[in-house]
């Protein structure tokens, strides 16, 4: 009689060993097909290295804005953006480099930044991207960079 009992457990932890493997399938399946957007959930961020904070950003079907903040601790001398899109197929694309001309007091917020982008991805979706700003300090020749990400709902 104990043999019959031990025979019942295995089947059943069996029988509820598949069912769970057939329903991660089919979770997987409906994340592989892009039914299923856990993207979604993640929240909007946009995150700089050392010497900029990004206060504000908006990315729209045609450009993204941002507004930063110089947190280098030294007054900054004109600066450029460039963001490209992670991995493929990401939707944000042909990004043109937006130049910032004239002196950024340390601690002071940026006027809005402007990139003019070809965001291929419909409003509502959200996108990821690499932000590089290159810059000079004030009486420096030497050209620095900073480096970030973007993650955003397209609007």
């Amino acid at each position: 009689m104990r043999t019959r009992k031990a025979q019942v457990a295995v089947e059943t932890l069996l029988i509820y060993g598949v069912t769970i493997l057939i329903v991660m399938l089919a979770i997987g399946a409906l994340i592989g097909f892009g039914v299923i957007d856990l993207g979604r959930l993640l929240p909007d961020r946009c995150d700089i290295s050392n010497a900029f904070t990004c206060e504000n950003y908006a990315v729209l079907q045609d450009s993204v804005q941002l507004e930063l903040r110089n947190t280098l601790g030294k007054n900054i001398d004109g600066f450029t953006v460039t963001i490209e899109g992670e991995g493929d197929n990401e939707g944000l694309w042909g990004c043109s480099p937006a130049n910032v001309t004239g002196i950024l007091v340390n601690g002071v917020l940026s006027d809005v930044v402007t990139l003019d982008c070809d965001i291929q991805v419909p409003s509502g979706k959200k996108i990821q991207g690499d932000i590089t700003l290159t810059f000079y300090t004030v009486g420096s020749q030497i050209e620095r960079t900073a480096t970030g990400k973007i993650r955003a709902t397209v609007s």
